[in-house]
């Protein structure tokens, strides 16, 4: 994935910071969609997401999404599969509460 690639980039000798505006700013720059996307600006979409640690590191879950100022739903078949067994099996008894 690209965020795999940009921490590739960075384990490699690229900034954090330059390895983050490789997949944001830089990217959007290449499309021509700069004026809208690619960064937090007045006058932006307001296209961004919130996580719990490093965009670009594999452990970072991302806990809510924005596309243009709407807030999207993250929920989806799996999650709700996931809360579903997961509570039937603690009611078993089968994990910790």
């Amino acid at each position: 994935t690209l965020p795999n690639e940009a921490m590739r980039a960075a384990a490699y000798g690229l900034s954090r910071s330059d390895a983050l505006r490789s997949i944001t700013l830089s990217a959007a720059e290449i499309l021509g969609v700069d004026d809208r996307l690619g960064s937090l600006d007045l006058g932006k979409d307001a296209t961004f997401f919130i996580a719990n640690g490093l965009p670009m590191e594999m452990t970072t879950n991302v806990l809510k999404a924005y596309i243009q100022g709407r807030e999207v739903d993250l929920n989806d078949r799996q999650k709700m599969l996931y809360k579903k067994y997961q509570e039937k099996y603690r009611r078993m008894g089968r994990l910790e509460p």
